[in-house]
This record gives C-alpha cells, structure tokens and sequence, in this order.
C-alpha cells in the first residue's frame, strides 16, 4: 500500500476543530473530490493573525493533563489568551527570533521560552509576523514577506492540467496532515514511458512515470510539483520539481505557469536520468554507501537497501542509475518499519539530492560508514 493510503485514520470527510487538535492528525483517501473536501476544511479551520513580531511573549505552563508534569510553550499574540504551540512551529519561531543550534532542543520548556521572549523582544519594532493556527495551536510563525496561497486552489488547478496534458493520467491518492498535503498521480503516457524504455534494460521495464504534488503552510515545502517513477511499490524522485516558494513572487498563476510545464520537464528528467547509465562506478558497493552517508539515508535503512543492491550487481562494475535505483530501496525499507507518510516524503527528497551531486567524488575504494561487511560484495 502506498504511504499516503496509509496516513489514514479516519474517514476523510468531516474534519472538525477537534479533530485538528491532535498533533498526529492524518488523513488520506483515493478519491479525488473527498481530498479536496478534506483540504478545503483545513482552509476554513485555519487562520492567519498578523501582529508584531517584538510583541509576541513565550511562556511555559503545565499541561493541561492532571497525569501530565511536563511543559509546554505557549505564544502570546498580544492578546490575552496564549495560544499552544506545536512542535512543528519551533523552526519558523526560532527563525523570527533569528536564533538557531541544537542547544535549543535540549533545554528545558521554560527556559526556552524565556530565550524566545527575549530574543523576540530585539526584533526590529516595525517588524511583523504572521502567525498560523489550526486547530486552535499554532503551527508556524511566518515572517510578513511569506505568501500564503490557498491549497484547495493548488490541487484543482494540478488536477485539471495533468489530466489535460496526459490524458490517461489518474489521480492515486491525497493525504494531508499538520505539515504538509500531497496529491499523487499516476501517469499513463506511452510518450513517457517508451522514451525511457528504449534506452534501459527489459530488467527495469517495470518502472512507470509519477506526479507528485505537494504544499504546506507551514513552511515545509512550497507549492511542488515532483517528476517520479514507481518501481514496484517505491516511488522516487528523478529530477528537480516545478517549485513556486512562498516568497514574494508567489502566486497561484505562478504555480498554473509551473503546471503546464510538467510535460516538457519530464521528457527534461528523463533524459539526464538516463544518461546516468554512463557514469561508470568503478566500486559500486562502496559509492552506494558513500552516497548513502552523503545524502542523508540513516545507516539502518541504507544496509538493507545494500544487502538488496550486492545481490543485483554482478559486475565489479556498474553505473550511477543502476546505484541511484539500488538507494530507492530504502523507501520500501522505512515502510516495513512503519515510518509515517511525512517521514517517507522527507527520505524520497534526500535521495533525490543524488541526482546532483559528483558520483566520481564518492566512487571511491573505502567507505565513510565504519563496521559494514564487504566481503560479499
């Protein structure tokens, strides 16, 4: 089962304020037009409070759990209610604080909302900031410069025009949580499939083109439009997306202008995902683990992907796609495992950060990663 079928919780249909509550909301379904309902109901149950920046006040009051001894952070918007705060909106608070460091995650509640409320407080006064809350916490504090553009809007215009541009295509599945909503697509293009198929291997005919379409307010990601192939049950990335940032360029005619280029983008990804098969890798296990460190595969995953890719490679030789495809195993790995639909999005945008990089850097006869056994590769 894909991953976003699997975010799901609860009939779609019906979101209500309470159910936004819940930190681990997560919905998901196949059918079109109850995604957009879902999607259209997180819009109405979310609202956007400009104030200013150098106002705001943190503060760390007990849980509200008579169980419960532990903290939690609360913003003041210049009012007199404080307003909780979700973990997903630390990195945006910190950034209006302009603080950063690992320190942060390490100390106590209170003492972190006094280093906020302090910091906030040397903001410029004319500064201000907008702050996003769903469900009645907040889950980011944007800067003033951040664009907000409406989710339900984004889906439908991406909808319209793949279906307009490959008209065999079909909408999958959508899932959407307190980070981030996706849309998936599977593209039935012979023009697509046949230009890749005509340059690989009848071993890696199974591979079938992909429309990923993501967007978050909470600064996450922008409005994205991700050129994929699934390979059996594993989706993965294989060129740079259509992006709009939530900049001041940001508008949803940007977005429809990205939109209506998928098509050439595709037949762009694939080309150079192909030309991949001439980077020779001359130790192809150890550039696969050496890729792996690089872009951020956690160890775990990345052996048993290995143990999958030894068995494959034949040659003492091989190529930086055949490596590439041998990484994307790791998204069937973190399903296995159980990782949440966020989690497995975060490990297909790592990967795709190999198709940039210099293989030649990592092909190398040692490895980063200490305590691997090589010998049967």
């Amino acid at each position: 089962m894909d991953e976003i079928r699997n975010a799901n919780t609860n009939n779609i249909a019906g979101i209500t304020s309470e159910k936004l509550i819940d930190d681990n909301f997560s919905q998901s379904s196949d059918n079109f037009n109850d995604f957009i309902c879902a999607v259209s109901e997180i819009e109405k149950n979310t609202s956007w409070i400009k104030t200013k920046t150098s106002g705001l006040n943190v503060c760390s009051l007990p849980e509200k759990k008579e169980s419960s001894t532990s903290d939690s952070i609360y913003l003041n918007l210049n009012t007199d209610e404080d307003v909780k705060i979700r973990k997903i909106a630390l990195p945006s608070l910190y950034a209006r604080a302009k603080i950063s460091g690992a320190a942060l995650s390490k100390i106590s509640k209170a003492d972190l909302a006094y280093i906020l409320t302090c910091c906030l407080k040397t903001v410029p006064e004319d500064e201000e900031a907008q702050a996003v809350i769903v469900g009645n916490k907040i889950s980011a504090v944007h800067s003033e410069r951040y664009v907000r553009m409406d989710s339900t809007a984004i889906f439908q215009m991406a909808d319209k025009t793949i279906k307009s541009l490959f008209p065999n295509a079909a909408f999958v599945a959508g899932g959407l949580n307190h980070e981030k909503s996706r849309a998936k697509y599977e593209i039935n293009d012979t023009r697509l499939i046949n230009a890749y198929h005509d340059s690989i291997s009848i071993a890696d005919r199974a591979i079938k083109p992909e429309v990923y379409v993501n967007t978050s307010n909470v600064g996450l990601s922008g409005a994205d439009i991700y050129p994929c192939f699934r390979n059996g049950n594993v989706s993965f990335i294989i060129g740079n997306p259509l992006c709009v940032k939530h900049n001041g360029n940001a508008s949803l005619e940007k977005f429809q202008e990205n939109a209506n280029m998928l098509y050439s983008l595709f037949q762009k990804c694939i080309k150079n995902f192909i030309r991949m098969k001439s980077i020779q890798i001359h130790y192809p296990a150890n550039c696969f683990l050496n890729v792996a460190k690089r872009i951020g595969i956690p160890k775990k995953l990345a052996i048993k992907a290995f143990d999958d890719f030894k068995a494959l490679v034949c040659s003492p030789f091989s190529n930086a796609h055949d490596v590439y495809i041998g990484l994307t195993q790791t998204l069937a790995y973190a399903k296995a495992d159980g990782k949440t639909s966020g989690e497995i999005s975060t490990l297909r945008e790592n990967i795709a950060r190999a198709l940039t990089i210099n293989w030649t850097d990592y092909d190398l006869p040692t490895i980063g990663w200490q305590y691997i056994d090589l010998s049967a590769a």
